[in-house]
């Protein structure tokens, strides 16, 4: 049977009139975006604004109360999300203080217009690099020169397409040996404190590697880096339902013939190559909030950014992966010489031999001249 819109809007706004609190709480992400989205539509009024307010469309942005309004039954009043999700501030006092997803953020956000300069230069010229006959692997050359004291962002940019490219090659091993995956582990549970046993036999495993300790961090950096990839997609997902898109239509009508659930989640790793290391400090039961948080009104430029390079930033990643392949193939044919010439000897030991050889023919010649006799 179909529903019309009308129809599905009314029933949606119902559920949520009647859902327990508990419930709301659950989904509190989902209602806090709502919430912002129905403001920004002029559908939710603040009370303290001069305009008149009409009752059956006035949500009360009071956060002091927790009852219903004698006067209007409509009245939802919004203190726990307020808690939670607090309006965007210009001073930033609503970060979480003291923590490095706070830190990330202001640092992304400070940075953003340099950050954005970088990620708008040709995919060939972000990925360029001098090329090496280095031993080492290519992408552990990269990952410690992007962690020296003086990074270019060029450095910075191929470090974390090294880690990335590692740690996906790392998730193809495990789940071929292992028919398992750190990767996805991780995604459904941050709070896995299970051994990177793994990570260390897959290094140990690949004889290019000639710095083990630094190749096991690029992996274990990299592996955080598809993470958070993975769940700000499936962040995305869930507030991209149906009746969110139809909003969306609205006000950007021309999005009527895309996809709206897309996967422009890998951007994010783009603007995070900037600010490994805070990337590293952050532990990863900060992700699902550090994912919130860039969610927020305050940090849409950001986020806009990120979804908008996320298809740049693949064909970045395409290309590096492509040049490391070749410079594998130009190191191992660099590095085959064949059997190793014997190596000519010295003047000692040539006058070694030379008296030694006399010794024995005078010897012959001794023992020819008593067996004659």
């Amino acid at each position: 049977m179909h529903i019309d819109q009308s129809a599905r809007i009314s029933i949606a706004l119902d559920i949520l009139n009647s859902a327990p609190k508990a419930d709301l709480q659950h989904y509190r992400t989902k209602v806090f975006q709502t919430f912002r989205r129905l403001q920004n539509l002029s559908i939710i009024i603040n009370r303290n604004e001069s305009s008149p307010v009409r009752d059956d469309y006035a949500v009360s942005t009071s956060f002091t109360s927790h009852t219903s309004s004698p006067e209007n039954d409509n009245t939802l009043h919004t203190s726990s999300l307020r808690e939670t999700y607090p309006p965007p501030s210009k001073s930033g006092d609503d970060l979480p203080a003291g923590t490095q997803r706070a830190a990330l953020l202001k640092a992304l956000e400070k940075n953003r217009e340099k950050i954005e300069e970088y990620l708008e230069q040709p995919e060939e010229e972000a990925t360029a690099a001098k090329p090496t006959l280095d031993e080492e692997d290519y992408r552990i050359v990269d990952f410690i020169r992007g962690g020296g004291s003086s990074p270019t962002y060029q450095d910075k940019f191929r470090k974390l397409l090294g880690e990335r490219d590692l740690a996906k090659e790392f998730k193809e091993w495990e789940f071929k040996t292992y028919e398992a995956s750190r990767v996805d582990s991780l995604v459904q549970n941050q709070a896995d404190k299970a051994p990177h046993g793994n990570v260390m036999e897959f290094v140990e495993e690949h004889d290019q590697f000639v710095n083990k300790e630094m190749a096991r961090r690029c992996v274990r950096n990299g592996i955080k880096l598809l993470v958070i990839e993975a769940l700000l997609k499936k962040y995305l997902q869930d507030l991209e339902d149906p009746i969110t898109r139809d909003a969306v239509l609205v006000e950007e009508p021309e999005r009527r013939d895309t996809e709206c659930v897309e996967d422009k989640s890998s951007g994010i790793s783009a603007l995070l190559a900037f600010t490994s290391s805070l990337v590293r400090r952050m532990k990863y039961e900060e992700i699902a909030d550090f994912i919130e948080l860039l969610n927020h009104p305050r940090f849409s430029a950001l986020l806009g950014l990120a979804r908008r390079k996320s298809d740049w930033f693949d064909e970045c990643q395409r290309l590096y992966t492509g040049k490391y392949r070749r410079n594998r193939s130009e190191l191992k044919a660099h590095s085959f010489r064949g059997p190793k010439p014997k190596k000519a000897p010295n003047k000692e030991h040539q006058r070694a031999n030379l008296l030694f050889q006399g010794i024995q023919k005078e010897t012959l010649q001794v023992h020819q001249f008593i067996s004659t006799d």
